[in-house]
């Protein structure tokens, strides 16, 4: 897939094990086009969202629909880095994600600064069924 450029696929699960399983890392590294990512089930953790970010150069909408609950505060700072820094904070346009404010608020709030600092970020969702005072 050279040329995709947006992938928005809801593969199949059956009792909460994946049928299809997609490494996103994999994906961009066949698509160096890719620059709209919304894809399920990922289990977002760190380590995957780190490796997929350094695979997709071009990535500019993200949907984050399962974090796992072991991501660290850290799991966003990624977004943030790029091999030319002066490009790394305007690069991402669109962000959907599950902020687990209701289990961990402390990490949530430490996503919604990291994402505070997304000079580029033109429309954000978040996926949260808890108060949180911003």
């Amino acid at each position: 897939c050279p040329l995709l450029e947006r992938l928005s696929a809801q593969l199949c699960q059956e009792h909460e094990e994946p049928l299809d399983a997609v490494n996103p890392s994999d994906l961009a590294k066949g698509c160096a086009r890719l620059s709209d990512l919304d894809l399920a089930p990922v289990d977002w953790d760190d380590e995957a969202l780190c490796r997929f970010i350094r695979e997709a150069p071009r990535l500019r909408s993200l949907t984050l629909r399962h974090v796992v609950p072991r991501a660290s505060a850290s799991l966003l700072d990624p977004l943030l880095s790029s091999p030319r820094p002066f490009e790394a904070a305007s690069r991402l346009h669109a962000l959907h994600l599950a902020l687990h404010a209701r289990s961990d608020p402390a990490r949530a709030m430490r996503w919604l600064e990291t994402v505070s600092q997304l000079a580029g970020l033109r429309s954000l969702c978040l996926d949260y069924a808890a108060p949180l005072h911003l």
